[in-house]
């Protein structure tokens, strides 16, 4: 009887166990990519659940898509020639998922926002596009998606007030080459000049505005989908 029960004990021990390691999502995938638009962290390595992932990104860079597992992921930057981080975070990832972590925020007030990147195919003809504001020098904004050449004084803004950090669902378009006007709410005054930009059909896009380099604005686009 004292074995049996010894055996019984063992195999609850084993599945309580089984049950904890679904539990904590280790045993699938994830696609997952960074995007780092702080101007206030310097070029930097970075390190995943103890493996570079990637090497020197730079200020409005982003790395590609990298398949680590899903659950819990510690995600460090490191500055380059030395070994203490200025970011150290965790993030959870689905399995089967696609993500990306955007830093962004200016010196003592860094922060993280993690995007689930949509995997679903636009309609044939069109194409999906979501924005970001991780500008800190921006304030909210009104964004007009247009093709080139349509002139915004009686257009209406496909998102209002976009704020610092905020990022917009996906809208979907038809396929052809854009122009995105960020404007002073309520307004017609660009921020900044747009610039052509072409989208194809079943492509899904993620567009972040940053501060540029020195001043004024710059933007990045993320192929979420092709």
């Amino acid at each position: 009887m004292k074995k049996r029960g010894i055996a019984f004990g063992l195999g609850a021990l084993a599945f309580v166990l089984v049950l904890l390691s679904l539990g904590c999502g280790g045993n699938g995938t994830a696609q997952f990519r960074i995007v780092q638009a702080s101007p206030a962290v310097p070029t930097s390595n970075v390190v995943i659940d103890g493996t570079t992932q990637a090497d020197t990104m730079t200020y409005g860079s982003a790395s590609s898509y990298v398949q680590i597992r899903s659950g819990s992921a510690h995600v460090q930057f490191i500055p380059v020639n030395t070994t203490t981080p200025t970011l150290d975070t965790h993030v959870s990832l689905g399995s089967d998922t696609n993500s990306t972590l955007v830093i962004s925020g200016l010196a003592g007030n860094i922060s993280t926002t993690l995007l689930s990147d949509s995997q679903t195919i636009p309609t044939a003809g069109d194409f999906s596009l979501r924005i970001m504001n991780a500008a800190p020098s921006l304030g909210p904004a009104d964004v007009y998606i247009v093709p080139s050449g349509t002139n915004i004084a009686s257009a209406t803004p496909a998102i209002s007030a976009l704020a610092f950090q905020s990022v917009s669902p996906y809208s979907s378009f038809t396929a052809g080459t854009f122009q995105i006007f960020f404007t002073i709410p309520n307004t017609k005054t660009s921020l900044f000049d747009p610039q052509n930009i072409s989208f194809s059909s079943a492509q899904n896009r993620t567009i972040i505005v940053l501060d540029g380099p020195v001043s004024g604005f710059t933007t990045v686009t993320l192929a979420d989908l092709d």
